[in-house]
């Protein structure tokens, strides 16, 4: 799970190179530790469901997931360099 996230955070640094790598960090973990918090509070419900996602199936997700996200930014900083020529 977390993976996809980071992933995203350094899809999006080629973009706007001005803003800090921990910015975006922080940013696409924000909705999971407010979250994690309202389930300690007991405002959120959290039921576990023991074999419902098989550990090989999120493991394969998350490598997927990297994958894109790897080379999504490859993509932007090709795209990058190539606006840098004169």
């Amino acid at each position: 799970m977390f993976v996809g996230h980071y992933g995203v955070a350094f899809g999006a640094k080629p973009l706007t190179p001005v803003v800090p790598l921990w910015v975006y960090f922080i940013a696409v973990q924000w909705l999971d530790v407010v979250w994690s918090i309202l389930v300690l509070l007991g405002v959120e419900k959290l039921h576990i469901v023991p074999g419902f996602t098989p550990p090989s199936s999120a493991t394969a997700m998350a490598v997927t997931a990297l994958g894109f996200y790897i080379a999504l930014a490859a993509l932007a900083a090709a795209v990058e360099r190539v606006r840098a020529l004169p």
